[in-house]
């Protein structure tokens, strides 16, 4: 059976980019190919630029480097970026959301025991309502619940809005990414 992939255009859309374009520039400022060559899972694992070079764009504070690393490791799902991941993620990001999303999609088992490790350490107070939200909506993605769940309609409003936008991307880029990994 032939599946469709989705288009780069799909990918910009779930990645959070405003435009191809803008994708572009990032991947090639990162990478150099262009999107359209990261695409393919084999052009992924072809380019092949080392370990230590990957490990810096997912670490990096830079939101949009650590948002094309999120993606190639969606793509390609290699078996070594976890500890990468986590370490942003732990550290706070814009893109907090996403790198959940890696970790849970590429990692389960990893996931599942580090996310709810860092509920149990970060209560309400120590980590931002972001990676709370996001670690507790990738928890429920993966069927695992969380102990002690942060719940969008006990915040402020404001707060409450950006949860329950958190919980609708990881929502709708867990079903993007599902059903890619499906086609594949």
């Amino acid at each position: 059976m032939n599946a469709v992939k989705p288009t780069v255009a799909e990918i910009t859309w779930q990645c959070g980019f405003n435009s191809q374009s803008h994708l572009g520039k990032t991947f090639r400022d990162v990478t150099s190919p262009t999107p359209g060559i990261y695409r393919n899972r084999s052009a992924i694992r072809g380019y092949g630029p080392d370990s230590e070079y990957w490990s810096q764009i997912i670490r990096t504070a830079a939101w949009r480097y650590t948002l094309i690393g999120c993606t190639c490791v969606l793509i390609a799902r290699p078996d070594d970026r976890f500890e990468d991941l986590l370490y942003r993620f732990e550290r706070g990001s814009f893109v907090s959301p996403q790198l959940s999303i890696a970790m849970g999609m590429v990692y389960p088992k990893s996931a599942i025991e580090s996310l709810n490790s860092f509920l149990d350490r970060n209560s309400r107070e120590g980590a931002g309502q972001k990676e709370l939200i996001s670690a507790q909506s990738v928890l429920r993605a993966l069927g695992t619940p969380c102990s002690n769940p942060l719940r969008a309609d006990s915040l402020q409003s404001r707060a409450r809005q950006d949860a329950e936008f958190v919980e609708q991307l990881i929502e709708k880029q867990w079903a993007f990414w599902t059903r890619y990994h499906r086609e594949q």
